[in-house]
């Protein structure tokens, strides 16, 4: 069964005796949970409604000096003439209003702050929409050895990145190489697409929104990404930089490719946190991939790069393959704490969270306070909820994975070919919809095909009918 996507109120969402709290508006917070299991501190799960809050932020300054306004009653009449004349350290401030215009920062950080009046005196990126459109020209903001920079408070759309030589484009929308610690913030990103043809290109691009490699370390937050298009990871792609994505709404990117519809990440480090990512697909022109809503992808080492996913809800995505909530790809190790994957459209297995076993070194994951629900699998479906292939390993504990449909809710193949061979991944204090293949179920696990969750309609996950739950 589906329930509707409609949230009007507090959510709850209770995985056998956890009870996390979020609201339906404002900033996901923190919550301290205890019981069976469970790890100590929690990010609060926005609601299915929510929305980053973007006006607040940076306070206006007097312009002059190291403060370069731009637009309105500011000295420069584009964005890119304030750039030329910035120093190492400025601050670029941007008057509500539509800039045609790219933008390019190379070789000095600056912060660079949407959402002001005319006159400067007041600030709000909400309310106060300052437009980047470059037209379809190339990417909308480039910023290459750019030190410490901050993007703040802008709409960035009509990116379209340039291929180089060999074919590998980057970021339509953001495209952020070889900088210090770089900020991206309370920014409404959505509308830039490079265009690719999967089928015709022989071409790799990356992040139709945001995308972000080679030595930086960066922090994306309080963003709504939106509506952009790329071969892999139409949303934001992360590659290699030490990375926080936190408090993003990430929907409706639609990626082309086999590889991360919402997000494409690699790399060691990642902490992806609080985000709702929604309605996003991947194999658009494919026709199969994996990982609608997001990836952790891979080396195929016995160096697993480390990735924790906590607080995030992964609603109504979809891959054509496996996966089509989060998919752990190629020998990482994963821990996802408090996630809630509801409705990913089922077409294999894993409709909410695949593992990979591939690589010859196979995926580790831990997993506590999941709930996962609502994917409507078929009839012959294995691992409807959670799916581990040969060579993967996982510990679910506190958690709830049933009415997926399918055979069973949660499966490790015993019978695929990837080396190693399979460890039996492990069952504790659970609610699950039945298991097979290489699963140990433990004896606090209670079978419930089809648990009565108290209000799914308005986000609360809460099952009655148990001793657990509030």
């Amino acid at each position: 069964m589906l329930y509707p996507l409609v949230s009007r109120g507090p959510i709850a969402v209770i995985a056998v005796g956890i009870l996390l709290t979020g609201c339906s508006a404002g900033l996901p917070g923190r919550a301290t949970t205890t019981g069976p299991g469970s790890a100590d501190s929690r990010a609060k799960l926005p609601g299915f409604d929510w929305s980053p809050d973007r006006s607040g932020g940076f306070d206006p300054k007097p312009c002059g000096g190291t403060i370069r306004c731009v637009g309105g009653e500011g000295s420069y009449s584009t964005i890119g003439a304030a750039i030329s004349a910035a120093q190492n350290g400025d601050t670029v401030q941007v008057a509500a209003g539509r800039y045609s215009e790219t933008v390019v920062v190379e070789g000095r950080g600056l912060t660079l702050l949407g959402g002001f009046s005319s006159d400067f005196t007041t600030r709000n990126p909400a309310d106060q929409e300052t437009v980047i459109d470059a037209g379809g020209r190339d990417s909308v903001m480039r910023f290459s050895e750019a030190g410490d920079t901050t993007i703040d408070g802008f709409t960035i759309t009509g990116g379209k990145a340039h291929r180089d030589e060999w074919g590998v484009g980057h970021g339509s929308g953001i495209w952020v190489s070889h900088s210090g610690s770089v900020t991206i913030s309370r920014n409404l990103i959505e509308g830039n697409d490079d265009g690719a043809d999967f089928n015709t290109c022989d071409c790799h691009t990356f992040g139709g929104g945001i995308s972000a490699g080679d030595n930086t370390s960066l922090t994306i937050a309080d963003n709504i990404v939106r509506n952009n298009a790329s071969l892999r990871g139409a949303g934001i792609a992360v590659q290699g930089p030490r990375a926080v994505l936190e408090r993003n709404l990430v929907e409706n990117n639609h990626a082309r490719s086999d590889h991360g519809g919402g997000l494409y990440l690699t790399g060691d480090g990642m902490v992806v946190r609080a985000n709702l990512i929604r309605s996003n697909t991947i194999g658009d022109q494919a026709g199969y991939g994996w990982g609608g809503g997001g990836i952790f992808y891979g080396e195929a080492s016995a160096t697993r790069p480390k990735a924790r996913f906590e607080g995030n809800r992964w609603v109504s995505n979809e891959a054509p393959s496996k996966g089509s909530g989060l998919f752990l790809d190629d020998s990482v190790e994963g821990t996802v704490v408090g996630d809630l994957f509801y409705a990913n459209v089922c077409h294999e297995a894993g409709a909410g969270l695949y593992l990979d076993g591939g690589g010859n070194f196979g995926t580790i994951a831990t997993l506590s306070n999941l709930t996962i629900t609502g994917s409507g699998c078929g009839d012959d479906v294995h691992g409807s909820g959670l799916y581990a292939e040969g060579g993967s390993h996982f510990d679910l504990t506190v958690s709830i994975i049933a009415a997926n449909g399918g055979v069973s809710d949660v499966n490790q193949c015993d019978t695929c070919t990837e080396a190693p061979a399979a460890e039996p991944g492990t069952v504790n204090s659970s609610i699950i919809g039945g298991a097979d293949g290489a699963v140990v179920i433990g004896p606090d696990v209670q079978i419930n095909r089809s648990p009565t969750f108290k209000d799914p309609s308005r986000g609360d996950f809460t099952v009655e009918g148990t001793s657990w739950g509030a």
